[in-house]
């Protein structure tokens, strides 16, 4: 979703969804791969980037 929100600037998915689990952290790595059954990263990026707003829409639902 967000990267339908912003200009596109040519960036193919596969390396925008590269990109976002190379930049977070050992232990959100850890449990984005548990999500996905193994590793994020053998996922299609269409796979893995539904798999996180999934995941964010979870995320936002326990915050209110």
């Amino acid at each position: 979703m967000l990267l339908k929100q912003g200009p596109d600037l040519g960036i193919d998915e596969n390396m925008c969804a590269q990109t976002f689990y190379m930049a977070i952290n050992k232990e959100s790595r850890m449990h984005l791969d548990g999500s996905a059954r193994g590793s994020f990263l053998r996922l299609t990026a269409k796979v893995g980037i539904e798999l996180l707003g999934k995941i964010a829409k979870n995320e936002s639902l326990h915050k209110h």
